[in-house]
């Protein structure tokens, strides 16, 4: 993907995508209702609020509505 500011290199996106299938996979949490697509807005992190290495996601579903979730990673 390339903008006029930055190109990120598919290699990155790809290694982020294999932690959230594997993540997402093992996650026991139940979606939010009518969840189509799971898209993550960051990198795998720790917070104040979660001091779980976790992944911060976004579920859409079919009206394009998001609800943002912390996915706990797998490794």
């Amino acid at each position: 993907m390339k903008t006029t500011h930055w190109t990120r290199l598919d290699v990155a996106a790809e290694k982020v995508g294999a932690v959230l299938n594997k993540s997402v996979s093992n996650w026991t949490e139940a979606l939010p209702t009518d969840t189509q697509e799971i898209c993550s807005r960051e990198t795998d992190h720790t917070s104040d609020s979660d001091k779980r290495d976790h992944l911060t996601v976004v579920c859409f579903n079919s009206n394009g509505d998001g609800t943002t979730r912390h996915v706990p990673v797998t490794k």
